[in-house]
């Protein structure tokens, strides 16, 4: 009924959505916990709740002739995601939430950059004309929060560029195989792994306040 285009356009839309209405469950959630025991438990959950999902894929994985380069990417796609999403959940204890929306969709236009000038692929002048129009739209929706440069802001930044390596790295991982919920639970889990020696070290976790 619909074509493949389609639907993958409404995904990105119902993700964007969802990502948007985080960041207030983001804020909220450092009224009792710390930037990294929310992000440890936000990927853990996920983790577990895409696992199931991501076993039917195993036929595919076991399949595959060139595991290791599929092992770096996912474990390279793991890290970018856990940097990005931590800069970002540091920085908003610090910074205005429509600072970061803004900031953090820099990672829009890093893409095409990234991929043009360092990794030298052609990109079609329709996306650079859709990123311009990103950014303009994305700087009014947020016009009337005052932007003043501040070091979190820098670090919004900073994890834009992250989210912005992870995409690139979706798109490397998609050119290997077909198997979203892999990736989805592998890099999410990944992030748990990664960051729990550090949660325990930098914060002082709570089961009240992690519930």
């Amino acid at each position: 009924m619909f074509s493949k285009q389609f639907l993958s356009t409404l995904c990105l839309v119902i993700a964007s959505v969802i990502w948007g209405t985080a960041f207030v469950a983001q804020t909220t959630g450092m009224e009792f916990i710390g930037p990294l025991t929310f992000t440890n438990m936000r990927f853990l959950i996920g983790g577990v709740i895409v696992l199931p999902f991501a076993l039917r894929e195993l036929y595919k994985i076991n399949s595959l002739k060139n595991k290791k380069k599929f092992t770096y990417i996912v474990l390279l796609t793991g890290l970018s995601l856990l940097l990005g999403t931590y800069l970002q959940q540091y920085a908003l204890q610090y910074t205005k939430v429509g600072n970061a929306a803004f900031l953090t969709i820099l990672y829009v236009p890093f893409v095409p950059i990234i991929s043009r000038f360092f990794l030298k692929k052609k990109i079609h002048w329709s996306i650079w004309l859709s990123v311009s129009i990103c950014l303009v739209g994305s700087y009014y929706l947020t016009l009337e929060n005052s932007f003043e440069a501040q070091f979190a802001d820098i670090l919004v930044v900073a994890c834009a560029l992250f989210f912005a390596l992870h995409c690139i790295l979706i798109d490397e991982y998609f050119e290997i195989i077909d198997a979203p919920f892999t990736l989805a639970s592998s890099q999410f889990l990944l992030c748990f792994i990664y960051s729990l020696p550090f949660m325990f070290i930098f914060e002082n976790p709570t089961v009240v306040g992690i519930s």
